[in-house]
């Protein structure tokens, strides 16, 4: 069976095709990217394997259980079984999986006290900026009277002192993509969910049997590259600022599901 090298491709439509195809087994189906499909990873991503990062830019390797991209994107069809039920994240023109700024960057304004997005309570207590601001000055080892509010505006908008900066003096969060499979040359596995509701009303049903959910993940030991374009600022340095992001993404991790230890990561070897 031929199978197409772009995997965004395939996984939002030649994957369908396939499901309605008479002549391909469900087992052929539901292994549609296990290592049957993925040995070209190996040479896809062999010149970047002793490549050490360049300037602005560090390798941070997945853990156990994996990594989960894209989760709010529509993916599945009504009625067909055994198919990927969550959607993922891929960059267009490779097929290949990719972090997206815009999310790596949410991801580090959310350890400072002003981060912005619909998600964030408008009354977060007073203590709980607090914790933020110690912990980015427990990172930097800076002096108790750092202004950490003053270092997210510059970061995260390009503000000193009330004012915008030109755009060339913004920094800029670039997306993340795999510079190295795991040992075995794959990058895919899938995983499942196992909610527990009521179908016709969608509300919590604990003594009901779980309908499992298929979903796409990033196996661990897979290698992403995250890479910026960062400036010297008044307050810290482009080096520092690339150090401050390594460290809070170690502590944190990425992606979704995080709260059951997906997206979380370790420095490559």
């Amino acid at each position: 069976m031929k199978t197409n090298k772009n995997f965004g491709y395939l996984f939002g439509k030649d994957y369908y095709q396939g499901y309605f195809d008479q002549n391909r087994s469900e087992q052929q189906q539901k292994t549609f990217f296990d290592n049957k499909h993925q040995p070209f990873f190996k040479e896809t991503f062999s010149f970047n394997n002793s490549a050490p990062a360049p300037d602005n830019e560090f390798d941070l390797t997945t853990r156990y259980p994996g990594l989960v991209l894209g989760t709010g994107y529509g993916h599945g069809v009504k009625g067909v079984t055994g198919d990927f039920k969550i959607g993922f994240s891929f960059d267009y023109t490779t097929g290949l999986p990719i972090i997206p700024g815009s999310s790596l960057k949410g991801t580090l304004r959310s350890v400072f006290p002003n981060e912005k997005g619909a998600h964030v309570h408008k009354n977060a207590s007073d203590t709980i900026k607090d914790e933020k601001r110690k912990y980015i000055r427990t990172i930097l080892k800076v002096a108790d009277d750092f202004d950490v509010d003053a270092l997210e505006l510059e970061i995260f908008e390009g503000k000193v002192n009330g004012q915008y900066l030109p755009m060339s003096k913004h920094d800029v969060f670039l997306d993340a993509e795999i510079v190295k499979p795991n040992s075995k040359g794959l990058i895919f596995g899938d995983d499942y969910i196992t909610p527990h509701v009521d179908t016709e009303t969608r509300k919590p049903a604990p003594l009901k049997n779980p309908t499992p959910l298929r979903f796409l993940k990033i196996l661990p030991n897979v290698t992403f590259r995250f890479s910026f374009e960062l400036q010297d600022g008044l307050l810290i340095s482009a080096t520092q600022k690339l150090a401050l992001f390594q460290q809070i993404l170690l502590d944190l991790g990425i992606g979704a599901k995080t709260n059951v230890g997906y997206g979380r990561l370790k420095p490559s070897e």
